[in-house]
Formats: structure tokens, sequence, C-alpha cells
């Protein structure tokens, strides 16, 4: 059940006209979603199976030749050998001669990157884990890095396999090596292991952040582009595995402590002003964001007050859709918020933006858009006509009432309907001569009680504006036009709706019908002149009225 069907049904009675704060729709965890669960478990948690580059050669560890022939036999065995012969790897791990130690924590290591099914379990079983955690705190960033690979591995596996790394000890070994004086492969390497971790569960995201991950990754953030081309290359490999942990540690719900997560915020904004970088960088600080506003308006104001909403406005029309999406999240969430701070969207170009991603082919990307357009319809008089104004906006929201899938066609509803609350008399206008009328008829057919409820609010809200143009001409020009249109006998019918709310709705306009003086001559429907005023024939006077 979304968050608007909710509030519907605490509802007592249907209000005769929504209030902004009613309009205004928070999003619940289940209400639109973008990322499908399989994106979600990849994007969770990665296992490091490409290599990386190495470290710097004055770590490299001279291996013989007779024991690299050794090794080298294990690894062209079938796996099945190779796990029969996991208990020569451990004696080899524990030795005390360190070309042993380093050939076989390698082969452990390419073990636990076997794309499909990594015997993790056969390798937690072999006691390794407690070793591992030694040599991760070795002087020699070759060793470490190997060995941070390993146990990024295993936490990419199941809860229990990521809760055995964290039983083990490993997080504080990571975060002291992302604030150690080590290699940035190394702490690349460590930042991915608790990503991994933090995308295991709520509890031990929160774990990681009572431990100091986010104070000891945020440094990490920071790329100077005056860097050489090889080392700004590694720096922002390293940063883009910094952006996806921190954006894991934002999210999940019961959301993070916001006073720890937060902190995040001035590095965000830093670094996503910055341009060209991968754009795997910009959607995963785009999710982090969207993270940090999905929530009270306080939240938002302070991801506001980072200064970072005119980039993430931006950014809504990157041409790559792992930018865009989360782009479009994150300010879906703002324009939840007050009129003030949806405002700062509007500012910046932001209905024009969201406007462009209605006709995306992606469904949930549709649907988001007229989603975030409603909470902008929502607003102040103001905010509404900056929709309406926007010939494109107006247009593609009409078009998607009769031409796209129900789900969108529902938010769509809200996006229009929304517009007609609060709303000036030009928007009312405008609305009408983009055929508004029409296709919310069309609408009272749905079999869609929410769809219907807003529909009926929405020809309600037209009709009270039309009134009006009834004290000056003596005729209401909207309910004509709905009974030119022959809506008047869907309406009735719906008085014997069993639903109450659709009923109410309905007699009241019933009531605007009775209480018309409509007449059905040829001339007597209205048009809209070139000024957008109202003409009427000689049976309303001849009048040309600016409603």
């Amino acid at each position: 059940m979304s968050s608007r069907d909710k509030q519907d049904s605490r509802k007592k009675e249907f209000k005769k006209s929504l209030d902004s704060e009613t309009a205004r729709r928070k999003r619940e965890e289940n209400s639109i979603g973008i990322r499908k669960n399989a994106r979600e478990e990849l994007m969770l948690k990665r296992r490091g199976i490409v290599q990386p580059s190495v470290p710097s050669p004055s770590y490299q560890i001279i291996v013989p030749l007779n024991v690299q022939e050794q090794f080298q036999q294990y690894e062209n065995e079938t796996m099945e050998n190779k796990i029969k012969n996991l208990p020569g790897l451990v004696t080899a791990l524990n030795s005390n001669d360190q070309a042993y130690v380093y050939s076989s924590l390698v082969q452990f290591r390419k073990l636990l990157s076997i794309h499909a099914n990594p015997p993790i379990d056969q390798v937690i079983e072999c006691g390794i884990i407690p070793k591992l955690n030694q040599l991760l705190q070795c002087n020699n960033p070759k060793v470490q890095f190997e060995s941070a690979w390993a146990l990024t591995n295993i936490a990419s596996g199941n809860n229990r396999q990521t809760q055995t790394v964290i039983e083990s000890g490993s997080v504080p070994i990571f975060i002291q090596l992302l604030l150690a004086e080590t290699t940035d492969e190394v702490k690349e390497q460590c930042a991915w292991a608790l990503g991994n971790i933090a995308g295991d569960t709520v509890d031990s995201r929160n774990y990681l952040l009572k431990c100091g991950a986010m104070n000891a990754l945020i440094p990490l953030l920071k790329f100077n582009e005056g860097d050489g081309a090889a080392s700004s290359e590694r720096r922002i490999s390293l940063i883009q595995n910094i952006a996806w942990t921190v954006s894991n540690l934002c999210r999940g719900k019961p959301q993070p402590d916001f006073s720890i997560v937060s902190q995040c915020l001035p590095a965000i904004n830093e670094l996503i002003n910055i341009d060209n970088l991968p754009s795997e960088i910009y959607g995963d600080l785009c999710w982090a964001l969207s993270y940090l506003c999905d929530g009270p308006n306080t939240k938002i104001q302070t991801v506001i007050d980072s200064g970072v909403v005119p980039r993430l406005v931006k950014l809504l029309e990157y041409p790559e859709s792992i930018v865009f999406t989360p782009a479009l999240r994150a300010v879906g969430n703002i324009v939840t918020g007050e009129s003030a701070q949806t405002q700062v969207v509007i500012d910046n170009n932001g209905v024009e933006l969201i406007t462009r991603l209605l006709s995306v082919q992606k469904k949930s990307i549709r649907k988001e858009s007229c989603w975030a357009l409603s909470n902008i319809t929502a607003g102040e008089p103001s905010q509404i006509d900056v929709v309406v104004s926007n010939p494109k906006t107006v247009s593609t929201l009409i078009s998607l009432l009769s031409h796209s899938e129900h789900d969108i066609k529902r938010e769509a509803c809200w996006a229009l309907s929304n517009s007609t609350n609060n709303s000036s008399s030009k928007s009312i206008q405008t609305l009408v001569r983009h055929n508004i009328l029409k296709h919310f008829i069309d609408l009272l057919n749905s079999q869609d009680l929410v769809i219907l409820k807003i529909v009926l609010e929405g020809l309600i809200n037209i009709v009270r504006e039309g009134e009006k143009a009834k004290t000056k001409t003596g005729a209401n020009p909207y309910v004509n036009m709905i009974l030119e249109l022959e809506g008047d006998s869907i309406i009735y019918d719906l008085q014997e709706h069993q639903s109450k709310d659709v009923f109410k709705k309905a007699s009241e306009l019933v009531e605007f019908f009775e209480n018309s003086d409509y007449s059905d001559s040829e001339n007597s429907e209205p048009n809209i002149n070139q000024n957008g005023q109202y003409e009427f024939s000689s049976n309303y006077n001849g009048n040309s009225i600016n409603i």
C-alpha cells in the first residue's frame, strides 16, 4: 500500500479540498521503487573479481621459481581437488616462509574470487580468518592488499558469512588502515570490504558507524585535480569505492543516525561539483543524497544547506540513467518538503528537467517524475503556476492520462489534480485549454478508487473556480463544458458508488449541475480567446470574462 493509500485509509471523511500538507506525499519504503531487486543486490555487495592495479614494486615479494611451480600446479587443479587440498594451503599460509605465506594467500584470494559459487564456507571452515586479520596488520601493503581482498570476498557472501568477518574483529582493522599511511590500493580494498558489510544488514551498518567508519571514509572523498594522470586514475578508483561505501552507510530502514551520516555532506558537495568524473561516482553520491533527504523536513534542510541542490538538479539531465535515476530520487525527496525547500528545486530549473524525464522509455523514471511533479503542484499557487505554465509539462502529463500504464496514470492524475487545488485562475484556464476536463471525465470510468477520488477532487476544484465567473455572467463555464462533454451522466451514476467518499464528491458536483443555468444551444459553449479570457455567446451577455 502506498503512502497515499495509507493516508486516505486513515481519513474518516475525505476532505472537500486537499490542503498542501495532505497533497504533498512523503515516500515510504515500498511506495515507488526505482531499483529492481537484482540491481539492489548487485549494488549492496560486490565481490572483487577483476585484478586491480598492484601496489608499488618496492613492496614486491620474491617467490622462488620452485615455489611458484608448486602453487601453479595447485591453481591448475579442478575445483574438487582444490577443496580437498585446502589443508595443505592452510599449512603454507601458517608457515614462517614469506614466499609460502604470500603464495597461499593469493590462492585463497583467487578461490574466493570465483564468479559463480565461490567456496566461501569451505574457506571459513579452514579457520584462516584470524590469520587474514593478522596479515592485514603487517607492514607490507602487498600482503595487506591480498588479505583485505580475501576478506572482502568473504564479506560479499550471505549474512552468516559476513557476520563471521565482523565477529573476527576485521572491522576495526579496516578502519585503522583507512586512516594509516598505506597505499591507496589497500585503502580501496578496505573500503570495499566495509561497503559489503554495510550492505548486509542494518545492524551491520550501524556497527560500522559506531566504529567510526564514516569519519574514516570522508577524508578519502577528496580529489586533487592537480595530480598526474596515473595518480589521478588511482585516486579516482579509490574514490569510486569510497562513494559506494558511503552510500551503503547512508541507506536502509530504520535509517542510520543522521548526526553521523550527514557529516559526509560537505565532502559530497565538493566532489559532486567536479566535472568529468566517472558516472558511477556521481551515481553513488546521488544515491547517498537521496537517502539523506528521505525523511523529515529538518533532514531535507540540512541537505539544502550543504549547497548541493543546484548540482543535484543539474544532474537530472545527465545522459546516463545510472546518474539521473538517483538524482531524480533525491530531488523527488526534496520536493516533499516545505514550500521554501521545494522552491530551491524550482529555482534551479527543476520543473523543466523533471519534465524531460517524463518521456524516457523506462517506466519507473516516468512514474517517479510524475510523483515529483505532484509534490511540486501540491505547493503554493506560484509553484503550481510554474508547472502549469510549461506547455510541455502539462501536455505530457495529460497525454500520460490516456497513453500510459496504470500506475503512471495514477501519478499523473495526482500531479494534475493537485494543480487544480489552491491554484490561480490563470492556471485553471491553462489546464482547461489543454482539455483536462475531457481526460478527467474519461477517467471517471476507472475501477481504481484512488483515481476516482483525485479526479473528482480535481473536477470540484475546477468547477469551484468557475463559480467566480457565474457571479458576473450568471453561468459557470466549466459546468457547461462538463455538460457538453456528457460528464454529468457519469457523475450522477457515481452517486450510487459503494465508496462513501466517491458518493460525497459526486453529489457535490451534482449540486453545481442542478444550480447551473445551462443552455444547450450550439453557441452556448464558452471559447477562450488569445488573451486566455472566456468569451460567451449572447446567452451569457456576450461578455469576455477573465476568471
